[in-house]
């Protein structure tokens, strides 16, 4: 048999599941890998938002405008928001921070934007859990949560997030100039 005769290699099984646990590390490394506390900081940011946001109003206010707790009322608005705008904004760049591993034949535009999206849905997910976990122990809430409504809304809002970033990454590459328009748009949502 001459070695120049085209042997034709099986497909690999798992290829999806092993380029996205590739790129989900990858992007592990890279995002929460490079600064001293790692994981710790992206829990720390939103915890500090809700903290300082509960030290401005409660000032002010004597009560907040739902409920009687001042951190869980901004947890539970200032989280999911901020959520929103992690997911969908590094969905917005996930082709071009993937760029020299597309070149590659076992990684897809798909791949790229789907290892991006469960990664940052779960560590979301997660802040959001710490977070409201630990108000509830610091304060000694008796939580009464539907937890069919809670899911529902976090896979809207995982949805949302999910289309919002994957039309962005396609505007950010054919239409440079739509990611300082999105910049723009998008600042005044934590006011509003």
């Amino acid at each position: 048999m001459p070695e120049t005769e085209f042997i034709a290699q099986k497909p690999r099984s798992f290829r999806t599941l092993r380029t996205l646990c590739a790129l989900m590390l990858r992007e592990m490394s890279t995002t929460y890998g490079r600064t001293p506390f790692g994981y710790l900081w992206a829990i720390l940011q939103p915890a500090l938002g809700v903290l300082l946001l509960t030290l401005i109003f409660s000032l002010a206010l004597r009560q907040p405008d739902l409920g009687t707790n001042f951190p869980l009322f901004y947890a539970s608005g200032l989280l999911p928001l901020l959520a929103f705008l992690d997911i969908s904004g590094k969905l917005s760049s996930a082709l071009a921070f993937s760029k020299a591993l597309l070149a590659f034949p076992a990684v897809s535009y798909l791949d790229a934007i789907l290892a991006r999206f469960l990664l940052n849905s779960l560590t979301q997910l997660l802040v959001f859990l710490v977070v409201v976990g630990f108000i509830a122990l610091l304060y000694g809430l008796n939580l009464q949560i539907t937890y069919s409504d809670m899911l529902v809304s976090w896979l809207f809002l995982l949805g949302l997030s999910a289309g919002i970033g994957t039309l962005n990454c396609y505007l950010f590459l054919r239409f440079p100039t739509w990611e300082r328009v999105w910049g723009v748009f998008t600042r005044p949502l934590l006011f509003l």
